[in-house]
Protein backbone atom coordinates (compact mmCIF):
# COMPACT_ATOMS: atom_id res chain seq x y z
CA UNK A 1 0.00 0.00 0.00
CA UNK A 2 2.82 2.34 0.87
CA UNK A 3 4.61 1.63 -2.17
CA UNK A 4 1.51 2.03 -4.30
CA UNK A 5 0.91 5.74 -3.18
CA UNK A 6 4.86 6.47 -3.48
CA UNK A 7 4.41 5.41 -6.95
CA UNK A 8 1.01 7.39 -7.49
CA UNK A 9 3.27 11.18 -6.10
CA UNK A 10 6.25 10.67 -8.13
CA UNK A 11 3.75 9.77 -11.07
CA UNK A 12 1.90 13.16 -10.35
CA UNK A 13 5.23 15.26 -9.87
CA UNK A 14 6.16 14.21 -12.89
CA UNK A 15 3.20 14.80 -15.11
CA UNK A 16 2.97 18.02 -13.31
CA UNK A 17 6.38 19.42 -14.56
CA UNK A 18 5.07 18.57 -17.82
CA UNK A 19 1.87 20.21 -17.80
CA UNK A 20 4.08 23.66 -16.53
CA UNK A 21 6.58 22.83 -19.31
CA UNK A 22 4.08 22.35 -22.55
CA UNK A 23 2.22 26.22 -20.64
CA UNK A 24 5.82 27.91 -20.78
CA UNK A 25 6.23 27.16 -24.50
CA UNK A 26 4.86 29.74 -27.09
CA UNK A 27 3.01 27.93 -30.09
CA UNK A 28 4.62 27.22 -33.59
CA UNK A 29 3.14 30.79 -34.98
CA UNK A 30 4.46 33.14 -31.90
CA UNK A 31 8.18 31.36 -32.50
CA UNK A 32 10.16 34.73 -33.74
CA UNK A 33 12.53 33.70 -36.75
CA UNK A 34 16.18 32.95 -35.76
CA UNK A 35 18.26 35.63 -37.37
CA UNK A 36 21.27 34.54 -38.84
CA UNK A 37 24.51 36.02 -38.94
CA UNK A 38 25.08 38.12 -42.43
CA UNK A 39 27.86 36.03 -44.37
CA UNK A 40 30.42 39.05 -45.92
CA UNK A 41 30.47 38.25 -49.65
CA UNK A 42 32.86 36.33 -50.64
CA UNK A 43 35.89 38.48 -51.87
CA UNK A 44 37.30 38.21 -55.25
CA UNK A 45 40.26 35.51 -55.63
CA UNK A 46 43.35 36.93 -55.89
CA UNK A 47 43.85 35.99 -59.92
CA UNK A 48 41.25 37.78 -60.89
CA UNK A 49 41.97 41.06 -62.56
CA UNK A 50 40.82 44.29 -61.35
CA UNK A 51 37.67 46.02 -63.78
CA UNK A 52 38.40 49.88 -63.94
CA UNK A 53 35.61 52.24 -65.83
CA UNK A 54 37.31 54.50 -67.99
CA UNK A 55 36.05 57.11 -69.97
CA UNK A 56 35.34 57.17 -73.32
CA UNK A 57 38.55 57.69 -75.77
CA UNK A 58 38.41 61.62 -76.48
CA UNK A 59 36.38 62.55 -73.68
CA UNK A 60 37.89 64.36 -70.72
CA UNK A 61 36.34 65.45 -67.38
CA UNK A 62 36.33 69.38 -66.55
CA UNK A 63 37.68 68.44 -63.59
CA UNK A 64 41.11 66.10 -64.91
CA UNK A 65 41.39 69.59 -67.17
CA UNK A 66 42.13 71.15 -64.41
CA UNK A 67 44.15 69.20 -62.33
CA UNK A 68 45.86 68.14 -65.32
CA UNK A 69 47.92 71.15 -67.65
CA UNK A 70 48.01 71.19 -71.11
CA UNK A 71 51.64 70.50 -72.17
CA UNK A 72 52.47 71.87 -75.90
CA UNK A 73 54.23 69.36 -77.84
CA UNK A 74 58.26 69.23 -77.63
CA UNK A 75 59.16 72.18 -80.42
CA UNK A 76 60.47 70.19 -83.13
CA UNK A 77 63.84 70.78 -84.86
CA UNK A 78 63.99 72.66 -87.37
CA UNK A 79 66.18 71.27 -90.31
CA UNK A 80 69.50 72.29 -90.70
CA UNK A 81 70.08 74.53 -93.28
CA UNK A 82 73.15 75.15 -96.00
CA UNK A 83 74.15 78.87 -94.56
CA UNK A 84 76.02 80.78 -97.84
CA UNK A 85 79.46 81.10 -96.69
CA UNK A 86 81.05 84.64 -96.71
CA UNK A 87 82.67 85.72 -100.33
CA UNK A 88 85.93 87.46 -101.06
CA UNK A 89 85.07 90.63 -98.71
CA UNK A 90 81.70 89.12 -97.82
CA UNK A 91 80.07 91.88 -100.09
CA UNK A 92 78.43 89.46 -102.91
CA UNK A 93 77.22 86.56 -101.25
CA UNK A 94 73.84 85.91 -100.87
CA UNK A 95 71.26 87.06 -98.17
CA UNK A 96 68.67 84.77 -97.77
CA UNK A 97 66.56 87.24 -95.86
CA UNK A 98 66.14 89.16 -98.24
CA UNK A 99 62.75 88.54 -100.60
CA UNK A 100 61.37 91.00 -102.75
CA UNK A 101 57.86 91.17 -103.53
CA UNK A 102 56.25 91.16 -106.36
CA UNK A 103 56.84 92.83 -109.64
CA UNK A 104 59.96 93.96 -107.89
CA UNK A 105 62.59 94.11 -111.37
CA UNK A 106 63.54 97.19 -111.83
CA UNK A 107 64.67 96.81 -115.16
CA UNK A 108 63.39 95.34 -118.35
CA UNK A 109 64.19 91.96 -119.84
CA UNK A 110 66.71 93.17 -122.24
CA UNK A 111 69.15 95.31 -119.60
CA UNK A 112 72.41 94.11 -119.07
CA UNK A 113 73.47 93.54 -115.90
CA UNK A 114 76.79 95.59 -114.77
CA UNK A 115 78.98 95.95 -111.53
CA UNK A 116 77.09 97.18 -108.38
CA UNK A 117 73.57 96.31 -109.93
CA UNK A 118 71.46 94.17 -107.09
CA UNK A 119 70.30 91.10 -107.89
CA UNK A 120 67.85 88.81 -106.35
CA UNK A 121 68.89 84.86 -107.26
CA UNK A 122 65.79 82.45 -106.87
CA UNK A 123 66.14 78.59 -107.29
CA UNK A 124 63.17 76.64 -106.67
CA UNK A 125 62.95 74.10 -103.86
CA UNK A 126 66.25 75.37 -102.75
CA UNK A 127 66.62 77.92 -99.87
CA UNK A 128 69.99 77.37 -99.67
CA UNK A 129 70.72 78.81 -103.34
CA UNK A 130 67.82 81.57 -102.77
CA UNK A 131 68.53 85.45 -102.27
CA UNK A 132 69.66 88.43 -102.59
CA UNK A 133 73.51 89.48 -103.90
CA UNK A 134 75.34 92.32 -105.40
CA UNK A 135 77.21 92.61 -108.23
CA UNK A 136 80.95 92.94 -107.19
CA UNK A 137 83.03 96.16 -109.04
CA UNK A 138 84.83 92.73 -111.05
CA UNK A 139 81.00 92.15 -112.97
CA UNK A 140 81.51 88.85 -110.53
CA UNK A 141 78.47 87.37 -107.97
CA UNK A 142 79.34 84.38 -105.32
CA UNK A 143 76.93 81.61 -104.54
CA UNK A 144 76.51 78.77 -102.06
CA UNK A 145 79.16 75.70 -103.36
CA UNK A 146 79.21 77.22 -106.81
CA UNK A 147 81.38 79.96 -105.84
CA UNK A 148 82.17 82.62 -108.74
CA UNK A 149 79.60 83.44 -111.97
CA UNK A 150 80.12 86.50 -113.82
CA UNK A 151 77.36 87.89 -113.97
CA UNK A 152 78.02 91.76 -115.55
CA UNK A 153 77.67 91.93 -119.79
CA UNK A 154 74.70 89.10 -119.45
CA UNK A 155 71.17 90.12 -119.72
CA UNK A 156 68.73 88.19 -116.29
CA UNK A 157 67.66 85.04 -118.75
CA UNK A 158 71.28 84.70 -119.65
CA UNK A 159 72.32 84.41 -116.12
CA UNK A 160 69.86 82.15 -115.19
CA UNK A 161 71.00 80.03 -117.70
CA UNK A 162 74.48 80.07 -116.70
CA UNK A 163 73.55 79.01 -113.07
CA UNK A 164 71.37 76.00 -114.09
CA UNK A 165 74.27 74.58 -116.26
CA UNK A 166 76.70 75.12 -112.59
CA UNK A 167 73.53 73.94 -110.69
CA UNK A 168 73.39 70.90 -112.45
CA UNK A 169 76.30 68.89 -110.09
CA UNK A 170 73.89 69.44 -107.05
CA UNK A 171 70.20 69.44 -108.59
CA UNK A 172 68.75 67.21 -110.62
CA UNK A 173 66.49 69.92 -112.53
CA UNK A 174 67.52 73.36 -110.95
CA UNK A 175 64.83 75.99 -111.99
CA UNK A 176 66.67 79.48 -111.63
CA UNK A 177 65.22 82.49 -111.83
CA UNK A 178 66.94 86.21 -111.98
CA UNK A 179 65.81 89.68 -111.01
CA UNK A 180 67.21 92.85 -110.95
CA UNK A 181 65.92 94.46 -108.16
CA UNK A 182 68.26 97.81 -108.32
CA UNK A 183 70.26 99.01 -111.35
CA UNK A 184 72.87 101.05 -109.79
CA UNK A 185 75.13 100.08 -112.51
CA UNK A 186 73.71 102.55 -114.59
CA UNK A 187 74.61 106.25 -113.77
CA UNK A 188 74.36 109.90 -115.37
CA UNK A 189 76.36 112.74 -114.39
CA UNK A 190 75.17 116.09 -113.63
CA UNK A 191 77.66 119.01 -114.37
CA UNK A 192 77.74 123.09 -114.19
CA UNK A 193 77.74 125.58 -111.73
CA UNK A 194 73.94 125.65 -112.20
CA UNK A 195 73.27 123.17 -110.25
CA UNK A 196 73.57 122.78 -106.04
CA UNK A 197 74.64 119.17 -106.09
CA UNK A 198 76.62 118.06 -109.31
CA UNK A 199 77.86 114.62 -109.40
CA UNK A 200 77.50 110.89 -110.33
CA UNK A 201 73.81 109.74 -109.88
CA UNK A 202 72.57 106.23 -110.40
CA UNK A 203 69.76 105.52 -112.70
CA UNK A 204 67.44 103.18 -110.77
CA UNK A 205 64.53 103.31 -112.58
CA UNK A 206 62.85 105.27 -116.02
CA UNK A 207 63.59 108.50 -115.73
CA UNK A 208 63.30 111.91 -117.36
CA UNK A 209 66.22 114.83 -117.65
CA UNK A 210 63.41 116.94 -115.27
CA UNK A 211 63.33 114.33 -112.77
CA UNK A 212 67.42 113.60 -113.34
CA UNK A 213 67.34 117.35 -112.35
CA UNK A 214 65.62 117.65 -109.51
CA UNK A 215 67.76 114.60 -107.72
CA UNK A 216 70.22 116.54 -108.01
CA UNK A 217 69.06 118.70 -105.70
CA UNK A 218 67.85 121.73 -107.64
CA UNK A 219 69.34 124.90 -109.47
CA UNK A 220 71.48 127.59 -108.15
CA UNK A 221 70.58 131.04 -107.75
CA UNK A 222 72.27 132.06 -111.18
CA UNK A 223 71.51 128.89 -113.25
CA UNK A 224 70.67 129.82 -116.98
CA UNK A 225 67.75 127.09 -117.17
CA UNK A 226 66.91 127.46 -120.79
CA UNK A 227 70.20 126.61 -121.77
CA UNK A 228 70.92 123.17 -120.10
CA UNK A 229 71.80 120.11 -122.54
CA UNK A 230 72.82 116.90 -122.57
CA UNK A 231 75.44 114.92 -124.02
CA UNK A 232 75.26 111.28 -125.19
CA UNK A 233 78.55 110.22 -126.86
CA UNK A 234 78.64 112.43 -129.42
CA UNK A 235 74.98 113.98 -129.93
CA UNK A 236 73.61 117.09 -127.97
CA UNK A 237 70.49 117.18 -126.79
CA UNK A 238 68.96 120.96 -125.89
CA UNK A 239 66.31 121.04 -122.64
CA UNK A 240 64.95 124.46 -121.57
CA UNK A 241 63.46 124.27 -118.18
CA UNK A 242 61.40 126.94 -118.61
CA UNK A 243 59.14 125.50 -121.07
CA UNK A 244 59.02 122.33 -119.69
CA UNK A 245 58.20 123.18 -116.17
CA UNK A 246 55.20 124.54 -118.08
CA UNK A 247 54.26 121.73 -120.07
CA UNK A 248 55.37 123.10 -123.30
CA UNK A 249 57.99 121.07 -125.71
CA UNK A 250 57.64 118.24 -123.82
CA UNK A 251 59.77 116.18 -126.57
CA UNK A 252 62.69 117.82 -125.05
CA UNK A 253 62.49 115.53 -121.80
CA UNK A 254 63.87 112.80 -123.14
CA UNK A 255 64.61 109.51 -121.33
CA UNK A 256 67.84 109.33 -119.31
CA UNK A 257 70.25 106.79 -120.60
CA UNK A 258 73.52 105.00 -118.90
CA UNK A 259 76.50 107.78 -119.40
CA UNK A 260 74.35 110.92 -120.15
CA UNK A 261 76.06 113.92 -119.20
CA UNK A 262 73.92 116.89 -117.70
CA UNK A 263 75.04 120.48 -118.45
CA UNK A 264 73.20 123.07 -116.47
CA UNK A 265 75.81 126.48 -116.81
Amino acid sequence: MIRSSTILGIWLVMAGAGVAGYAQTPPPDQVPPQTQPATPPAAPPATSPAIIALPPQGVVKAEDKEKTPETPPAAQDAPNEAKPAAGKGGKNRLDPSKVPGKDATAVGPAYVIGAEDVLFVRVWESPEFTGQVAVGPDGMISLQLIDEVKASGLTAHQLEEVLAKKLKAYLVTPEVNVQVLAARSRRYIILGDGVVRPGIYPITREMTVMEALIAGGGFSPFAKKNKIYIMRGKDRFPFNWNEVSKGKKMEQDIQIQNGDKIYVP
